[in-house]
């Protein structure tokens, strides 16, 4: 008979865990993103979205944080067949994950709806609504509940703005759920079209810059650069990330592909991660 001691125990309990965290990273962890996504277009910070959409520097997220994320992937699905169990008819959202897409500016710029509903017959409402769902902790749940998203989360507005831009629904619902306690925090919102033109604009701008776009703050203490992923390449000297999206002789064009001006061609989507002896820092 095997017999562990309390602090064996302990210690066999911290390996399993950690053996779970390195499971889901494999599991989880993303490369990078193809396009500029409508979820971040609403970040202030000009520089940090081209940063992303250039490949320049990668998030790197531990295994708790990789089960946040397709926690909050997973929700969508389930607060769809809540919606559907109170007679409020969803599309776009289904169990095999296609979901309605948009996409402008060439292919580099887009993202995936939540779904589309419709209300009951006893609502006496025919339009469709944009369908937005998202999962926050307590804290921000509050801030939620008592300033509305427009003011507590204003990315989730205009994400929502450029879809419903783009599908001409005039209206929207979003669904905040408390991940504490379940609670739901319902709220109708009018769609602002401009707003999501505006922003499609700004992704274009972002997708074509020549250049980096120029810092919001001079001090990497600054508020929103503190506690910015990209503080470190931004403001503290660290080395980007080699690939030829990085790279100063690549050119985005259409149909989501990239064009190297030093070998005036195509670049292959596969030789994209790889970058070769001529690439130089895109600035």
């Amino acid at each position: 008979m095997i017999r562990f001691s309390g602090l064996e125990r302990k210690e066999l309990a911290a390996s399993i865990k950690q053996d779970i965290d390195d499971a889901c990273v494999r599991l989880f962890d993303q490369s990078y993103r193809d396009h500029l996504g409508a979820s971040v277009i609403g970040q202030e910070c000009n520089r940090r979205i081209v940063y992303g959409f250039r490949w320049m520097h990668r998030e790197q997220f531990d295994g708790r944080m990789l089960r946040l994320f397709n926690r909050g992937h997973l929700e969508e699905l389930r607060i769809a067949n809540w919606l559907k169990a109170a007679s409020i008819a969803v599309f776009g959202v289904s169990q095999d994950g296609e979901q309605i897409r948009i996409s402008a500016n060439e292919q580099h710029y887009g993202g995936s709806l939540d779904g589309v509903g419709k209300l009951p017959p006893k609502y006496q409402i025919e339009i469709p609504f944009l369908l937005e769902m998202k999962t926050h902790n307590d804290k921000r749940f509050k801030q939620l509940v008592k300033n509305g998203v427009r003011i507590a989360k204003p990315e989730h507005f205009i994400q929502m703005s450029c879809y419903a831009q783009m599908y001409e629904l005039q209206y929207g619902i979003y669904f905040g759920i408390n991940k504490n306690d379940d609670d739901i925090h319902v709220e109708v919102l009018e769609m602002d079209w401009q707003l999501g033109i505006n922003h499609t604009e700004k992704a274009r701008n972002d997708i074509y810059a020549t250049q980096l776009p120029s810092r919001i703050a001079a001090n990497p203490a600054y508020g929103t650069c503190k506690y910015c992923p990209m503080v470190g390449v931004c403001h503290l000297g660290h080395s980007v990330d080699i690939n030829c999206r990085s790279c100063i002789n690549s050119v985005p064009i259409n149909d989501q592909q990239w064009f190297c001006k030093h070998w005036n061609a195509t670049i292959p989507k596969e030789a994209i991660p790889q970058a070769c002896g001529e690439w130089s820092e895109f600035r």
